[in-house]
């Protein structure tokens, strides 16, 4: 049977890893509907803003480098390289931290 409990404890660690993974795409995702609709809203964004609409703390996104993708989004914003409605468009493909990075990281290499 000890091949049967590595196996257990493989498959335990996979799930765990996606697990993860899932739940930062879903707290990415979250944080980028934050700025699209304080957009909307016409106010600031900024950081405490985000913070309260999606009652995430900022240490999560500083830690899991979270925070280089919402300055990228919200300087694009501002400056009209992307419209909120191509946000959404976007926030509709389920993508993952790694594809919003490639797309939004780009400009500040």
């Amino acid at each position: 049977m000890p091949e049967l409990i590595n196996w257990y404890i493989q498959r335990k660690e996979e799930v765990t890893q996606i697990n993860k993974i899932e739940t930062e795409r879903i707290r990415l995702e979250n944080e980028i509907t934050a700025i699209c609709k304080l957009y909307k809203e016409g106010v600031s964004i900024s950081h405490q803003r985000i913070t309260e609409e999606t009652g995430i703390e900022r240490k999560y996104y500083r830690v899991h480098s979270l925070t280089t993708i919402m300055n990228s989004i919200i300087y694009d914003l501002y400056n009209s390289k992307i419209t909120v409605y191509e946000l959404e468009v976007l926030l509709q493909q389920n993508k993952s931290v790694e594809d919003w990075k490639s797309i939004f990281i780009k400009h500040l290499a």
